[in-house]
C-alpha cells in the first residue's frame, strides 16, 4: 500500500471548523505569551521560545485556513444533503404505506426515472432507473 503524502493542515481539514479555530486560538496565545517565559536548558529550545511570538500569527493563520477548508467542506456537504432525497423518502413510504408505483429507489430511497435501455439484449425497452445513477444502480421493471 502506497503511503499517503498528506500535510497536517490536510489532517487539520478534516476536523469540523469550530476545533480549527480553538486551535488556533490555543496556539497563537501559548506561542506569544506562554512559551517565551519558559527557561530551556538546551540552547536551540532557548533560541525557538525567543522566536515562537514572531511565528505564532503565521502559525495561527494557516490553522485558520485549514478552518476555512474545512467549513467550506462542510457547507458544500450540507449542500449536497439537502438535494439528496435519501433514506426519508424510502422510510415515510413504508410508514404511510406506499405502492410498487411510487417510483422510490429499492436500494438508496431516492427517486426514481423512466428511461429506455440503449444496449443489451433489452435495447429499447423501457424501465425504472434510479435518479442518482450511476452512484446507485437501483432499478425496477417498468409495466404497462
Amino acid at each position: 500500500m502506497a503511503k499517503r503524502n498528506d500535510s497536517i493542515l490536510d489532517d487539520l481539514a478534516l476536523y469540523p471548523w469550530w476545533v480549527n479555530v480553538i486551535l488556533a486560538v490555543i496556539v497563537y496565545l501559548s506561542m506569544r505569551y506562554w512559551i517565551p517565559t519558559i527557561q530551556f536548558q538546551n540552547t536551540f529550545y532557548a533560541g525557538m521560545a525567543k522566536i515562537a511570538p514572531v511565528l505564532a500569527p503565521f502559525i495561527a493563520g494557516m490553522i485558520l485556513v485549514a478552518a476555512a477548508v474545512s467549513a467550506f467542506d462542510s457547507g458544500r456537504k450540507g449542500q449536497l444533503l439537502k438535494k439528496q432525497k435519501g433514506i426519508g423518502n424510502y422510510l415515510n413510504s413504508i410508514i404511510y404505506g406506499a405502492k410498487a408505483s411510487d417510483n422510490i429507489c429499492p436500494l438508496c430511497g431516492g427517486e426514481m426515472v423512466l428511461r429506455t435501455a440503449r444496449k443489451g439484449p433489452k435495447a429499447g425497452e423501457k424501465f425504472w432507473g434510479c435518479s442518482a445513477f450511476p452512484k446507485c444502480r437501483g432499478k425496477k421493471p417498468h409495466y404497462v
